[in-house]
């Protein structure tokens, strides 16, 4: 899969990045953090970001415990 990402795809996005007809496409592309990581560094990334959202959503300070 690697090799097919580098001869097509790689190059291709290469292509549509250079049009500048696509901002936001072009945006993600040129800010992404984790697209060449690893999958399990991508999972882990992943994971934290759901697991901080919910963080977020739940109250400071949850009653004692039953």
């Amino acid at each position: 899969m690697n090799r097919w990402m580098t001869e097509y795809i790689g190059p291709y996005v290469r292509r549509v990045v250079e049009t500048g007809d696509y901002p936001m496409f072009n945006r993600s592309v040129l800010e992404s953090r984790v697209s060449h990581a690893p999958p399990e560094a991508r999972f882990q990334y992943g994971l934290d970001r759901v697991l901080n959202g919910i963080a977020a959503g739940l109250p400071e300070e949850m009653g004692p415990r039953r």
